[in-house]
């Protein structure tokens, strides 16, 4: 039933420029949701109405994120069905995702991350140990996703401008970001180490594209070694909590447009999700708060008889 416009709906996602890992997605919930119509007797387009979607959504004893995943897979593909003429209205439009708490993510202080940099400086001279400090530099200092580190080419890093041209969640083109000296040094030292000549930046022992489980090994491996010498704060060690480090300090001395433009975020509600309030910025403020400032005497408090 549903099937008859896979092929038109794949085409339509990608003229959404929607990521593939977005689109299989789209197209697994889909084929989930024609099972189940099949199976409870609601298999013809004619008779699909608003509660057989509704019983999908919850069927299976479902989590709430399939919940969620199930609804907007629908909202899409029935929205599509809407602008091709196949269905007067989306009948998918009324359907609600339960609201799932989000947990705060911590972000790392200057001095957390000075004693992961020095334990990966420890181990530069081991087999891909320069390898290591650069890819959690990249994603500590500029921000990046393990995905787009994980997806870098030896031609996607510019000598001349000290850029490096990366991808992005969701979007097929490359953008390009200008690199710090230092971590520009730090690319054309493992580039000069590991001879690469052409093709993957990053590469694993089998001299093959080092991908973002690869990049998850790695940060284990960190998290492990720090957790050994009794640094509490590894615990909480995932690729994900150094890019909201970096958008939290890059924020600090950047300000807010720069910190978007690094992250590569369209909409600047994603980008205040990644910014974390800094005790150290907090304090500094509080030393310029006109309250606090006192140019011409300093004021004594006396403890209450």
């Amino acid at each position: 039933m549903l099937n008859v416009f896979f092929d038109h709906y794949l085409s339509y996602c990608r003229l959404l420029s929607l990521s593939e890992n977005s689109i299989k997605g789209l197209l697994r919930y889909i084929r989930q949701l024609e099972n189940f119509l099949f199976t409870h007797g609601s298999d013809q387009l004619s008779n699909l109405q608003y509660k057989h979607l509704a019983a999908f959504a919850i069927s299976n004893k479902a989590g709430p994120n399939t919940v969620k995943a199930r609804i907007w897979a629908m909202k899409k593909f029935f929205a599509f069905l809407q602008i091709t003429g196949h269905f007067k209205v989306n009948i998918a439009e009324g359907l609600n995702p339960p609201k799932i708490p989000k947990k705060e993510t911590r972000f790392l202080s200057g001095p957390e991350l000075k004693v992961i940099f020095d334990d990966l400086a420890e181990n530069i001279n081991k087999t891909n140990g320069l390898r290591d400090l650069l890819i959690i530099v990249l994603m500590a200092v500029c921000g990046f996703r393990k995905s787009s580190v994980a997806a870098l080419d030896l031609e996607h890093f510019d000598r001349i401008g000290m850029q490096l041209f990366v991808t992005e969640k969701g979007s097929p083109s490359l953008r390009p970001i200008q690199v710090p000296r230092a971590v520009f040094v730090l690319i054309r030292e493992h580039i000069y180490r590991c001879d690469i000549k052409n093709g993957a930046l990053f590469i694993n022992r089998k001299e093959k594209r080092l991908h973002a489980d690869g990049i998850n090994k790695i940060v284990d491996q960190l998290k492990n070694r720090l957790i050994e010498k009794g640094c509490d704060f590894a615990a909480m060690l995932h690729p994900h909590i150094f890019r909201h480090s970096a958008a939290t300090q890059l924020n600090e001395v950047a300000g807010f447009s720069i910190t978007k433009e690094m992250l590569g975020h369209r909409n600047a509600q994603n980008t205040r999700k990644y910014i974390h309030l800094s005790p150290t910025c907090y304090g500094e403020y509080m030393k310029r708060h006109p309250w606090f400032k006192h140019n011409q005497k300093e004021i004594i408090y006396h403890e209450q008889p």
